[in-house]
């Protein structure tokens, strides 16, 4: 079992993109978490993709929003789209209005998927899962819940 960084429960979680790719890219094939461009770029390891099995396991669910499932689609070869589609049937889609996102000062900094994110955990109550830093630190700002993910792969892996 995997605890919760301090002072997070484990709830329903929202992934960035990035976490998202870990994700599917690791559910078709762990070993090819290393060798696929965008993975291997974020240092991610079999060792994250099992980490985050057990974060996932341990939450109630998985939040996520239209914007941030086609940013992830559009970062996958077409051959990994079986593995998005089955998460999508696994997971809680939350519209988020454009126009709603595009309107907060953080859209500029950090695009529309980014911002929906944003949005989407303040409305659920979600902790984000990221590794991405702009996005980690706006959430902190906001006082929304929040793990950097190489901060909790680092601390299971102490």
């Amino acid at each position: 079992m995997i605890e919760w960084p301090d002072p997070l429960p484990a709830r329903s979680v929202i992934v960035d993109a990035n976490v998202l790719l870990l994700l599917v890219v690791g559910r078709a094939d762990p070993d090819r978490i290393a060798r696929f461009k965008r993975t291997a770029n974020q240092g991610f390891s079999s060792l994250h993709y099992n980490v985050l099995n057990a974060l996932l396991k341990e939450s109630a669910q998985i939040v996520a929003t239209p914007n941030l499932l086609t940013e992830t689609s559009n970062l996958l070869p077409s051959e990994l789209h079986d593995q998005l589609r089955q998460l999508v049937d696994e997971l809680i889609e939350l519209y988020v209005p454009s126009r709603r996102v595009t309107a907060e000062d953080w859209f500029d900094h950090l695009g529309l998927a980014d911002a929906s994110i944003i949005d989407a955990a303040a409305n659920t109550a979600s902790t984000v899962i990221t590794v991405d830093v702009a996005l980690l630190n706006q959430l902190v700002w906001l006082g929304l819940p929040v793990a950097n993910f190489h901060q909790v792969v680092a601390a299971v892996s102490a």
